[in-house]
């Protein structure tokens, strides 16, 4: 388990909205020794930058360096979820100093109070309002934008997303060349990667986002209700321009297959096998016994393996996507105790289990459950094979 809130916003951090593929990330920065280890080196080289902190003057020093250094910076994120100072008024100068910026990811809650830039192509945002005031960002044609930042926004300090708020920040008046835009994060919760969404629906809003008119390309978060079905439906065509494609990220519920066919150029995802994360209780459990010598087993949490899932499911290998299927086959449908009180358990082929869980790198940074459980494994590598473990649900504390 994570305690370090460097270590967490770090992991959570790791990979920008955008793509980095090809670039590598030079400097990596979390804390104010590492920034300033930073702007005491020759800086003429630098093409990619991100800094993570949690000390609203991190932000400031930041800002102070890269506008008194200047340097090349090609990409730049700026992750600061528990930001809580005033809007910084740094985001012109700092612009102004980064002329060859053309990708930036910020995340935070009024991180700046206004920020503009000629050639910045791409834009990831993360916090409806981590820019308090937009200004025209003429040359984006790419954007990324997600309407919270993080857990913190369900705190009692800060506001629930506002939908006009987001209809106001979402207009070709801010983004005149936009052509893709993706809110596919937005799925309900407040939980990086991908649902970041808050109570404010997507599907709810499209009748008001004047920038979905022109778009080429447009990605979406699952569909929850049938109303969503519905709203999408009625704003293909109209709000949504003839000739964008649409893709819908994910789905839980077997609902994207019901608009199959309503639309040209329609990209609709495999169901996921796994409940969606806001979906999954905290005490939902599962316990794995390895072998009648250790008959309690090892408990481990489902809504940590449905985060690490999330984030690591689509890029592995066929095979352990496979086992990961198999196993949410068999356990979704398993019910605790049979009608005498005795607990239901089913057997799972030990080598698949043991390859699933090896296939899943965010699975320990998500629960240290899962992490035990891998160290047990690998323990048995050579002795357990062939053999099966026994798997049963359960209701923790």
């Amino acid at each position: 388990m994570i305690r370090d809130p460097a270590a967490r916003q770090r992991c959570v951090w790791t990979a920008a909205p955008f793509d980095y593929a090809g670039t590598v990330i030079e400097h990596d920065v979390t804390c104010q020794s590492e920034l300033d280890a930073l702007f005491a080196t020759e800086l003429g080289e630098i093409r990619a930058l991100r800094i993570v902190g949690h000390d609203d003057a991190l932000l400031d020093a930041a800002i102070d360096g890269m506008v008194r250094l200047r340097p090349p910076i090609e990409r730049l994120l700026l992750a600061f979820p528990y930001y809580k100072g005033p809007p910084s008024t740094g985001g012109a100068a700092l612009m102004a100093a980064l002329p060859s910026l053309q990708r930036l990811a910020v995340a935070g809650r009024r991180l700046f109070a206004a920020l503009t830039h000629p050639r910045i192509t791409h834009l990831a945002l993360s916090g409806y309002d981590v820019i308090a005031a937009p200004e025209p960002l003429p040359a984006v044609i790419e954007l990324d934008v997600a309407w919270y930042v993080g857990i913190l926004d369900h705190l009692g300090e800060r506001t629930s997303p506002r939908a006009d708020a987001i209809a106001a920040l979402l207009t070709r008046r801010t983004f005149p060349a936009v052509t893709r835009l993706d809110v596919s994060r937005c799925e309900p919760g407040a939980r990086p990667p991908h649902h970041l969404g808050g109570d404010v629906s997507v599907y709810d809003l499209l009748p008001r986002l004047e920038l979905l008119t022109g778009l080429a390309h447009l990605r979406l978060p699952s569909l929850r209700r049938s109303t969503d079905v519905d709203a999408l439906r009625a704003a293909l065509g109209t709000t949504i321009s003839t000739g964008t494609t649409v893709a819908i990220a994910r789905d839980y519920l077997a609902l994207a297959p019901q608009l199959d066919g309503a639309w040209p150029m329609l990209d609709l995802p495999p169901t996921r096998p796994w409940p969606a994360p806001d979906q999954v209780h905290g005490r939902e459990a599962l316990t794995i016994v390895m072998s009648h010598d250790d008959p309690y087993g090892t408990d481990v949490d489902l809504s940590g393996l449905v985060r690490a899932l999330e984030v690591d499911f689509d890029t592995m290998a066929p095979a352990a996507q496979a086992a990961w299927i198999a196993l949410w086959d068999a356990v979704l449908d398993l019910g605790y105790e049979d009608e005498h009180g005795t607990s239901i358990s089913i057997e799972h082929p030990f080598a698949a289990l043991d390859a699933a869980v090896a296939a899943t790198p965010h699975l320990a940074e998500e629960s240290g459950r899962w992490g035990e459980l891998a160290e047990i494994f690998a323990r048995h590598h050579a002795c357990c094979a062939r053999a099966a473990v026994r798997v049963r649900r359960y209701w923790g504390w």
